[in-house]
Parts: structure tokens; sequence; C-alpha cells
């Protein structure tokens, strides 16, 4: 197999990995976040500073309880744990699809029509492309519920503690000299040892 055959494997293999399933999760809430914190910032019962907080805290608490129960999801261990979180994390998607169309309908209709007065300046044009966002980006975000398992995780991660082990135990059997002796329990089964 040649070399750049080997590092397409090693990259599709990353991509579908629990890891970059977390981290295009992680990416989608903080897109969401930012309308989030938008809509609750022109809500804000405070002004300056102390607004800008509240909408960071908001936006913070609101898109992350989304992204917890989609982690939540994955990691259930049992049926009924897993409906529950399910249900829960569709009601926070639900709210964050509220939140974009209400953000787009806003900035493109509202705007224009209530506040500049100006309906012939609202880009109809513009809801093709806004609705499909503010649907899409939460129930994406939603799917990744049965994607990210913890226990897969930790799979994965014992695998590669596995190899590691095994890697180290046949660099010892080639070369014993690198390995020093720790401690030894009392019924000569278990040793602590160190790799120089």
């Amino acid at each position: 197999m040649s070399r750049a055959v080997k590092y397409l494997n090693h990259v599709i293999k990353a991509i579908a990995s629990v890891r970059a399933g977390f981290f295009f999760a992680f990416l989608g809430t903080i897109t969401q976040m930012a309308h989030t914190w938008f809509i609750s910032l022109q809500f804000s019962s405070f002004e300056g500073s102390m607004a800008i907080l509240q909408a960071a805290t908001m936006s913070i608490f609101l898109s992350g309880g989304l992204l917890f129960y989609i982690v939540r999801t994955g990691s259930a261990e049992d049926f009924k744990a897993r409906k529950k979180y399910n249900r829960i994390a569709n009601a926070f998607m639900v709210f964050e699809i509220f939140i974009n169309l209400f953000y787009w309908i806003q900035k493109i209709v509202f705007i224009p029509w209530f506040v500049q007065d100006q309906v012939s300046s609202i880009a109809w044009y513009e809801l093709i492309i806004a609705v499909p966002f503010s649907v899409l980006i939460p129930v994406i975000l939603k799917t990744y519920g049965g994607e990210i398992s913890l226990a897969e995780l930790a799979e994965e991660e014992r695998q590669k503690n596995t190899k590691e082990v095994e890697k180290k135990l046949k660099d010892f059997k080639n070369n014993p000299q690198r390995m020093k002796i720790l401690s030894v329990d009392s019924d000569n089964k278990e040793y602590k040892v160190e790799f120089k």
C-alpha cells in the first residue's frame, strides 16, 4: 500500500472517530452560541457590559446544554436513560431552532419592515438559505447524540494503551536491559516496571 493511501486511510479514520464527532459538535455549538448571544443581548434587562455578560452566560448555558445532552445521549448505558437524555436534547434542539428562526426573520424581515419602514428592502430570497440553516444547525448537532459515545472513546483509549504495552513488551524481549523492575508483589505475579 502506498504512503499516500495509508495517510488517506489515517485521515478517514480520524474524521470518523468519536473525537472528531465531538469536535464537530463543539464547533456547531459555538456557531449556535452566536445567535443565542445576540437574541439574549437584545432582551437583557441590563445595560452595557452587564448585558453582554448576561448574554454570554445565557448562550453558553443554553447552547452548552444541547451539547451536554448530546454527549449524555450517546453515552447512556441503558435504553431508559438514553430515551430520557434524547428527549431533553430534543427540547434543547427545538428551542435552538426557534432562536435561529427568530434571529434570521428579525434580521431579514422585521428590522427592514418595522424599524426601517422599508418593506421594499426586505430580502425575501435570503430566507431560502436562512430558514434551512436555522433548522439544520441544531438538527445536525442533535444527530451527533447517537454517535458520541464515551464507552467507544474509552475502548479506543484501551486499544491504544494495549498497543503501547505490546510494543514495550516486544521491545523488552529484544532488549531486556532497558527495563527496570520497581516492585514485585508477594506472590511474584505482578511486577511494576519502568522502561528506560
